[in-house]
């Protein structure tokens, strides 16, 4: 009997799991543009780069909030991998703008 409150609680988790998986992919897919997955970041555009890297973030933590909302994952939830498998190439691409920025910055100061 002890285990039955526990079995009957396991689904609802895993399905809420699920919705806050739906509802970040739905955070993370809305208006991301990877501006410069394939171009340098202008030295002159810096101020604009760091802006645009400043809402690539704020969208990606807001993923990961509404992912987090539904309580802790468990190790073996199937969901969580779909999940971190689409939000990989947005943190890829926050990392890879962050070095382009800082390489657009070190250029720009060498230029002046």
């Amino acid at each position: 009997m002890s285990r039955l409150p526990w079995l009957l609680l396991a689904p609802a988790a895993s399905r809420a799991h699920k919705e806050r998986c739906s509802d970040a992919v739905r955070v993370d897919r809305a208006g991301v543009v990877f501006v410069y997955d394939n171009r340098a970041v202008d030295p002159q555009m810096v101020v604009w780069a760091e802006a645009h890297l400043a809402e690539m973030t704020g969208g990606y933590n807001r993923f990961l909030q509404q992912l987090n909302s539904a309580g802790q994952w468990g190790v073996t939830d199937t969901d969580l991998g779909v999940c971190v498998a689409l939000i990989r190439p947005m943190r890829d691409y926050i990392l890879r703008t962050q070095e382009k920025i800082k390489q657009a910055g070190e250029s720009a100061s060498k230029g002046s």
